[in-house]
């Protein structure tokens, strides 16, 4: 009788230490994941501004960057730089269409660009008119 009671005190004690391994595991594992997570940084895939200065992403491509590079350019200083902007830039300027924006290209393309905004009237299917109504909004650079 004297080695069942052992036995069952034996036994009793193997179940506590086992409980106690596990609980002892279990706040180990515990430990590590929220440690893990502490110090876990997610990467950024997305332009970031940060006091108004854009920090571009390194995946966007170069061809991203100067489109935007040109959109800051013209928000910064209001202005729409006639040698840089694209076809629907162009065409937000007052009595240019898309056809007129196109030959802009053109114009810019085959004679190197624009050296002054009076330049623009060389371009067919601008007058007088239509440059004053545009002038104050337009730049060369």
């Amino acid at each position: 009788m004297n080695k069942d009671i052992n036995l069952q005190e034996s036994e009793k004690n193997d179940s506590e230490n086992s409980e106690k391994i596990l609980i002892i595991t279990a706040i180990i594992m515990f430990a590590i994941l929220i440690g893990y997570n502490a110090f876990f940084v997610p990467p950024v895939s997305e332009n970031i501004q940060i006091s108004g200065d854009i920090v571009k992403n390194q995946d966007t491509s170069d061809e991203e960057n100067k489109k935007e590079d040109t959109e800051n350019e013209k928000n910064k200083s209001g202005l729409i730089n006639i040698n840089t902007a694209s076809k629907d830039e162009l065409t937000e300027l007052t009595g240019v269409g898309p056809k007129i924006a196109e030959r802009i290209i053109e114009y810019r393309k085959t004679h190197g660009g624009f050296s002054s905004k009076e330049e623009i009237l060389n371009v067919k299917g601008i007058g007088e008119k239509i440059f004053e109504k545009f002038k104050d909004y337009i730049t060369v650079k």
